[in-house]
């Protein structure tokens, strides 16, 4: 049912390898900003759901967050916007691609450091790194959106607009 259709249509708009949707959990937003922590969710599945930390979630554009604490019929989830999200990605620009550190800042995805000698250009895709147990590789992040300079002359700074909306969702998918 609804289910289903969430998770198919996640799959196909994220074109995400069906081995990682086949354990998939949809899963409604309880509540935001959860006990006034800036950018978490409350979200309505937990332990008897087999949610695990570190699990990641998406909607259907891209990666939404990412769960941090859980309980028995709910978890807690920090979106990508949360100054506390720290994920390895890859900026792809034609054929070449540059690994990084990313991280949230409130409104948007940051590499920090990003060696300017690495041609990027603006609107480049950002993706999962997929370094990690629970994070697929090549899931969509987002775009650059601004170089800017540094203190350090050899480096800018990327912003990365997010390509999730949690915000704007209602529904949202776990990944496993």
């Amino acid at each position: 049912g609804m289910q289903m259709a969430v998770i198919e249509f996640a799959r196909n708009k994220l074109n995400i390898k069906k081995n990682y949707f086949k354990e998939s959990i949809v899963t409604q937003i309880l509540n935001l900003n959860y006990n006034g922590k800036s950018h978490h969710f409350l979200i309505d599945k937990g332990q008897i759901d087999e949610v695990q930390t570190g699990q990641i979630v998406v909607d259907q554009s891209g990666l939404a967050g990412q769960v941090i604490e859980v309980n028995k019929h709910t978890s807690v989830i920090r979106t990508i916007f949360s100054g506390e999200l720290y994920l390895t990605g890859y900026v792809k620009s034609g054929k070449s691609i540059y690994q990084s550190l990313i991280n949230g800042d409130g409104r948007f995805l940051n590499i920090n450091y990003f060696n300017k000698t690495n041609k990027i250009n603006l609107n480049d895709e950002v993706f999962t790194t997929g370094d990690n147990l629970n994070i697929p590789k090549g899931l969509r992040i987002g775009k650059v959106k601004k170089l800017i300079n540094t203190e350090l002359n050899d480096f800018y700074k990327v912003i990365i607009e997010p390509a999730s909306n949690p915000y704007k969702e209602r529904f949202l998918v776990i990944v496993k």
